[in-house]
């Protein structure tokens, strides 16, 4: 099998994690998270690890080097060109063209985990209950990409509770035929 790049992107709430995290582990390929480099980033600041501060450090993040970004969420997991890795939370097209230009000549594909607005909804609210945040005024940039990620992808996989758990074969299947 040949190495491989696989990111994981959605809207807010989508499933991307529990996707990324389950193949990751079927597969037994290290996982990289955006998410988890920009925590470590506002951590580093002392800043609040709360969710605006946290898209606003993100955007800055892709805005001000997107390449330095990439390379330190692939240095996070020690990443190297004959290591196949599961990339987790592509919110931006620009860091699909990013990564594949640090990884190329390897192969770089993009899932897209497609949910329906009250399921994400609901998860959203379950996650930041004391927040007063609502997904419906989340207004931001961490998904105005969805659209064009969606257009970008290799496979749409539904996020939903229960086809996600079904879609998991097909799309372990998927993996494994493009690595081949």
């Amino acid at each position: 099998m040949q190495h491989l790049v696989v990111g994981f992107a959605g809207l807010s709430r989508s499933g991307k994690t529990f996707l990324s995290t389950t193949i990751s582990g079927l597969l037994g390929w290290p996982r990289a998270s955006f998410g988890d480099q920009v925590r470590k980033v506002a951590t580093a600041r002392g800043v609040d690890t709360d969710l605006e501060q946290l898209l606003e450090i993100g955007d800055g993040l892709v805005t001000n080097d997107c390449e330095q970004f990439c390379r330190d969420v692939l240095g996070a997991i020690k990443w190297d060109k004959d290591k196949s890795v599961i990339l987790d939370g592509v919110r931006h097209s620009v860091v699909v063209d990013t990564v594949q230009g640090l990884i190329s000549p390897q192969s770089f594909r993009l899932v897209f985990v497609e949910t329906p607005f009250e399921t994400r909804d609901r998860r959203f609210r379950e996650k930041f209950v004391s927040s007063g945040i609502t997904l419906s005024g989340l207004d931001h940039s961490i998904d105005r990409d969805a659209g064009k990620l969606r257009l970008m992808a290799d496979l749409i996989v539904d996020g939903n509770p229960g086809a996600a758990t079904k879609a998991l074969q097909g799309l372990l299947k998927s993996i494994q035929e493009w690595g081949n």
